[in-house]
């Protein structure tokens, strides 16, 4: 790697490829924010740190980031070491109270959170595909799609689009679900 002037900053990781270092942060922070707004917000929580103080909560983001270990260390170099103590990091920042967040805005644009390729589908897909526990990604993909935040047009786009063509063809079709991952899907609803 060439390096204009070779200089370096103090603390910062120089990579050659980025793409494992995007995905980490994706299932790492954005789907374990995704899971604290989504469940968070059926037990009545406002905000990351309020529902950070929940031991459910806890335990539930846990779960889920343990299944996204699964899908990165499958897929990139870190090893399980490395991806808990990064879980571990981004856990400690969820619970810091000056850092929080409102649920329904962490959780808005639901209709992209349920895409094939992001946060929440990518990891099932993979985990289901290649029979790995994904109970507690499927069980986030039933929280979002129970997500309700009127201000957010995605929910609006979502329950249109799931009244007209029904769930499993939405699942089939916005998400890529095949059959058993949306049979799993639906036995939770």
């Amino acid at each position: 790697m060439s390096w204009i002037g070779e200089a370096r900053l103090d603390g910062v990781t120089y990579v050659e490829d980025l793409i494992p270092f995007i995905e980490r942060k994706l299932f790492t922070v954005n789907t374990g924010h995704a899971a604290i707004a989504y469940y968070g917000k059926t037990l009545g929580f406002k905000t990351v740190a309020e529902a950070m103080t929940n031991e459910k909560v806890e335990v539930f983001l846990r779960n889920v980031l343990n299944e996204t270990m699964l899908y990165l260390t499958s897929n990139y170099d870190f090893t399980e070491a490395q991806q808990l103590s990064y879980i571990e990091k981004i856990i400690a920042r969820f619970k810091n109270p000056h850092l929080s967040d409102d649920l329904d805005r962490v959780g808005r644009g639901v209709m992209r959170k349920l895409s094939a390729g992001d946060r929440i589908m990518k990891p099932l897909i993979y985990l289901e595909k290649n029979n790995l526990s994904c109970n507690a990604l499927t069980e986030l993909a039933v929280y979002a799609l129970e997500f309700n935040n009127p201000n957010d047009p995605e929910v609006k786009e979502r329950d249109e689009q799931i009244a007209q063509v029904g769930l499993e063809t939405f699942l089939a079709k916005h998400s890529t679900l095949n059959d058993g991952l949306i049979q799993k899907i639906e036995e939770y609803l």
